[in-house]
């Protein structure tokens, strides 16, 4: 049998290596094919073919162009000082108001009985005053009166007053109080009739009513809510703001006369002038100029003279003026333009497609060997199970040899309830299984409990796993792995479910089959309940081993629950933190704890190494590749000088040039990126069978993440503008007079 493995493994690793052959031999035939398709016509004339066309004359101006609302320079919104309802509206929407002008009135019964009490109050308030000054001057007579007291002989024997000091003073402090009451009313009265000239609302400023929202008969707290009652403008000067993007701001400056159209008043155009540049740049997300986050820098402009019509809120179309030149020769755009990258690629056809071979070798390997290492990394993940980081093996051997039992890890489980959903414990055996198909094999007979599956990842493909109340049984159930169905029953998608198998020397049902596990490859597996084996199988063989698994709790720290573990566990035991050479079984005791996350990081640090070397095997000839882009731009910049010159003299800028050349050096490189993804992911599966073959992993599939993608392009347009900025800046910096010259 394992001879026959072996020959499968050889067929399936000679199959890898013809198609590879095939796809290597279509690949440099379809290569030769477009050489000898593309140097058909190499050997014409590579110069840019002139044309003529027709050019006007005339006035030529340039001008930035942005648009923007129209708004008054200034306004002020008009709102009653008091609440009411609106009596009286004296102005409607355009007319045109003088500072002091009555704009409305408003009724507030409140302010009219604020006046009468306030009436009443001065009245009793002057009453008072008089009746306290009635009492000062009566008690002040009676205090002036002396008369005279007489004994029987007619003898003065003492003068006596008609009233006592007292009671003036009393009568003087009621005439200041009265008084002062009078002085209290009055102003009383005096603030609720200024209150009441509150109703009154007169126009603050002189200009036009732009925005009227007082109906008669209406709330003044619902009018003013709408946004104000009346908004009072100045309309004999208008803004208007607009974003300029970073590229033409420089180009515009305070003072430049400009041209304000509106799509409301066609036909009106209106002079303006520029009046104040922001030092800081916007956000470049208004609604009428540069959007989709490019820098703004906002800019007003005042139209001295606007038209009667112009309404503020009217989108205004501006051409701030850069230049104008009267009575000139306007050239087509067509002329200098910078269009002939496709065509200066294609006349050098040859040399193209050989100066893209670094970069096609060199996006290969990092996309072939990124992508193998990410789909190796995605297969041992696979295989290790999605929960495997939540999973903690738990290795005990107490003093004097002593194994635990499944008491102790119950007590072990209780303990630590806090850190995992469950500790179990499980087994591994090696048995002969056979069916009425097939003969007796061996196999790896795991015993274990339901969670077992739930934390290992295991899914049934057919049937189910078997339930808790099998295991407390002692069920005479089993699951059988993918390559155990095939093995007992000749297909892997047979239909197992329900027959039996023998293991050992008991008949046992099966009640599901698992997933296949493409990482196991040819490993057989079945498993059976642990209780069952512990009577039927496990009992018979001293080579068993119990071993023991907790399920960590959701989003714990998988490295303070296996510390906290490995504590409890000693202290329990009695087992020293020096642990004896050689595992378990000592007579100081064992212990030991290992997590899968602990796996999953050393894996993910030694893929990341991988990456690295693989970045750095492609680096150089990514870098070949780039010297030989530098070279071959270079050879079109001598070649193509007097076309350059030609340009620069029909008015091309340097940053049009550089920006020509620059994309064609980008070009170049993103050809040979994309079909180096394409060689790379045809490699990367070429790669995967050698890998499968050798390590025993069967249908190994290569991952490509968009972030290698995105990582490829970005290589592919950086490695464009890195080798390809100074032949640009080259071309870009001739001298047009001697470029013109050049033979």
């Amino acid at each position: 049998m394992e001879s026959l493995m072996r020959h499968r493994r050889a067929r399936r690793r000679k199959k890898l290596i013809v198609g590879g052959i095939v796809c290597a031999i279509v690949l440099v035939g379809a290569i030769a094919w477009g050489v000898s398709k593309f140097t058909g016509n190499a050997g014409g004339d590579d110069a840019p073919q002139l044309m003529t066309t027709f050019v006007d004359r005339g006035d030529f101006t340039e001008a930035v162009e942005a648009s923007g609302a129209a708004k008054p320079v200034t306004s002020v919104v008009v709102n009653p000082e008091v609440g009411g309802t609106i009596e009286t509206v004296n102005v409607a929407e355009g007319d045109a108001v003088q500072e002091g002008d009555v704009l409305l009135t408003v009724k507030n019964d409140e302010l009219d009985k604020a006046i009468r009490d306030a009436e009443m109050g001065v009245r009793n308030a002057k009453l008072g005053v008089s009746q306290a000054q009635s009492t000062y001057d009566t008690t002040l007579d009676a205090y002036n009166k002396i008369e005279e007291i007489k004994d029987e002989e007619g003898n003065v024997i003492e003068y006596k007053r008609g009233a006592e000091g007292s009671d003036v003073d009393a009568a003087t402090f009621a005439v200041e109080s009265a008084r002062n009451s009078l002085s209290d009313a009055q102003e009383a009265y005096s603030i609720a009739v200024a209150n009441a000239e509150k109703r009154t609302v007169r126009a603050p400023k002189s200009g036009s009513v732009v925005v009227m929202n007082a109906q008669v008969g209406a709330s003044t707290d619902s009018a003013a809510n709408a946004g104000g009652l009346i908004q009072i403008a100045d309309l004999s000067q208008m803004t208007v703001k607009v974003q300029v993007n970073e590229v033409d701001i420089s180009r515009v400056s305070v003072g430049q006369m400009a041209k304000a159209t509106f799509s409301a008043l066609p036909g009106v155009e209106l002079d303006a002038q520029v009046t104040r540049i922001a030092t800081v740049a916007g956000s470049g997300e208004d609604s009428h100029g540069y959007g989709g986050g490019v820098v703004t820098y906002d800019v007003s402009l005042l139209i001295p003279q606007p038209a009667a019509e112009l309404k503020p809120g009217m989108t205004a179309n501006v051409q701030i003026m850069l230049q104008s030149v009267p009575d000139t020769l306007m050239v087509p755009s067509s002329c200098v333009a910078m269009d002939e990258t496709g065509s200066a690629l294609l006349a050098n056809r040859v040399r193209s497609l050989l100066t893209i071979l670094g970069i096609v070798i060199g996006i290969a390997a990092v996309i072939a060997l990124t992508s193998l290492i990410d789909g190796m990394r995605a297969a041992i993940v696979g295989q290790l199970g999605l929960n495997a980081a939540r999973t903690v093996e738990i290795v005990c051997w107490p003093p004097n040899n002593r194994q635990l039992t499944e008491a102790d890890v119950e007590t072990m489980a209780r303990d630590l309830a806090g850190d995992y959903d469950f500790i179990t414990c499980y087994a591994y055996a090696r048995s002969s299984v056979s069916s009425s198909t097939s003969t007796s094999e061996e196999m790896d007979i795991t015993a274990c409990d339901e969670k077992f599956f739930e934390a290992r990842g295991l899914k049934a493909e057919k049937g189910r796993v078997f339930t808790a109340e099998e295991n407390e049984e002692s069920s005479m159930v089993v699951v059988l792995g993918g390559a155990s169905v095939k093995k007992l029953f000749g297909r892997a998608d047979a239909d197992a479910v329900g027959k039996t198998v023998r293991i050992g020397n008991d008949t046992y049902t099966v009640v599901g089959t698992l997933e296949s596990d493409s990482i196991q490859g040819d490993w057989c597996v079945a498993y059976i309940p642990y209780r069952t084996a512990k009577v039927r199988l496990i009992g018979q063989q001293s080579g068993a081993m119990l071993s023991i698994f907790g399920f960590a709790r959701e989003n714990a720290d998988i490295y303070g629950v296996a510390e906290r573990t490995d504590s409890y566990l000693r202290t329990k035991y009695n087992i020293s933190e020096a642990d004896p050479d050689g595992g378990g079984g000592s007579e100081e005791g064992y212990c030991y704890i290992s997590t899968a996350q602990s796996m999953l990081d050393q894996l993910e640090s030694t893929m990341s190494s991988f990456r690295l070397m693989a970045f750095a095997v492609a680096g150089i000839s990514l870098l070949v590749g780039g010297i030989g882009i530098m070279n071959m731009m270079l050879t079109n910049v001598t070649e193509r000088i007097r076309e350059i010159g030609l340009r620069k003299a029909l008015g091309a800028k340097r940053a049009d040039i550089t920006a020509q050349f620059l994309l064609e050096s980008i070009a170049i490189c993103i050809v040979g990126g994309v079909i180096g993804v394409a060689v790379g992911y045809g490699a990367a599966w070429l790669l995967a069978g050698f890998a499968g073959s050798s390590l025993g992993y069967e249908n190994l599939v290569p991952v490509i993440t968009p972030q290698t993608a995105l990582l490829a392009a970005g290589i592919c347009c950086g490695i464009g503008v890195l080798f390809g900025f100074y032949p640009a800046r080259r071309a870009a910096r001739l001298d047009p007079v001697e470029a013109l010259r050049y033979q």
